[in-house]
């Protein structure tokens, strides 16, 4: 079984997600402003160390735990329940990785775990696990 983990380390996790897409009202056209830029560089910059020399093939388990630092020693290890959304932090991961090469397409990824929570630790950072599903 092919298995990649690691985690990212950032002052704060990108705020840009793939879904603030902005339109180009002459042209009618979408393009990614300037947060989705940034943050698309940073998860690329940082997952590019983990990619594997090919890509994984068929189902995939993936799961995610974006860890936000707080202050506030009461919401520290607590869940996460403002904004952004699970689903809108996961698609920009997904989409550099699939340009990193770490699968084909992210329609392989049948299992999808997405935690986010208070974090202890001063900076802000994303643990990923990626494995074949084995049945």
């Amino acid at each position: 079984m092919r298995q990649i983990q690691g985690t990212l380390y950032f002052d704060q996790i990108p705020k840009g997600t793939a879904q603030m897409k902005r339109v180009n009202h002459k042209t009618g056209s979408f393009f990614a402003g300037k947060d989705v830029r940034l943050a698309h560089d940073l998860y690329m910059n940082a997952l590019y160390e983990y990619a594997p020399e090919k890509p994984f093939e068929g189902p995939l388990s993936l799961g995610f735990i974006f860890s936000y630092s707080v202050k506030d020693k009461k919401k520290q290890g607590q869940p996460k329940t403002s904004r952004p959304d699970c689903d809108n932090l996961v698609k920009l991961v997904m989409d550099v990785m699939t340009e990193l090469g770490f699968f084909l397409d992210d329609a392989q990824v049948t299992k999808l775990r997405i935690e986010k929570r208070w974090s202890l630790h001063e900076r802000a950072n994303v643990y990923f696990n990626l494995e074949e599903v084995v049945e």
